[in-house]
């Protein structure tokens, strides 16, 4: 059974929890570093309960515990869009930052990659699946295609974050 929990969502910070029945995985570590250790102690977790962290992109608002997260728990896998591994690695102090480009696998859960559209150097959304069961997380994307379509059409659940206020987007700093 897989399980998705938003911890944060927003400009200020993001983090999903995703869980199957043996594997705990950090998607995105936004948000401060104390922040996120109250977040995990509700769920009656600590950091040496996560096998994993997955990161969508290099923006504050999904990296900004990372430094401090790694230099506590430096033997945490820190799974990154390719293009962005130079940047993470030089934000963290881990040894284990892999970049990604395709499926990988951490514990239990197989993990596939669909490459957003994002004013950043690398977006990426992430569906988790174990068994025949899939749930996915895609934020900050700019627009959707068939192929994310289809990415999310396994999923029994699927998290978007979006928003769309015209004002915002005539006035605002993103293409």
């Amino acid at each position: 059974m897989l399980k998705l929990t938003p911890l944060f969502s927003g400009s200020r910070g993001n983090c999903t929890l995703i869980q199957s029945q043996n594997t705990n995985i950090l998607l995105d570590v936004g948000y401060s570093y104390k922040k996120l250790l109250l977040a995990l102690q509700s769920k009656n977790l600590t950091p040496k309960d996560i096998h994993a962290i997955v990161i969508t992109h290099e923006h504050d608002d999904h990296i900004c515990a990372l430094p401090m997260w790694t230099k506590y728990k430096m033997d945490t896998q820190i799974y990154v869009p390719k293009p962005i591994v130079n940047c993470i690695a030089t934000r963290s102090y881990s040894p284990f930052v892999e970049g990604v480009s395709g499926s990988f696998v951490v514990g239990d859960i197989n993990v596939d990659v669909y490459e957003c559209s994002h004013d950043s150097q690398a977006c990426c959304g992430y569906r988790f699946s174990v068994d025949n069961e899939s749930i996915a997380s895609v934020t900050d994307t700019g627009c959707y295609t068939d192929g994310l379509v289809s990415f999310l059409a396994p999923c029994k659940v699927v998290q978007l974050e979006s928003n769309h206020d015209i004002t915002m987007l005539m006035q605002g700093r993103y293409p």
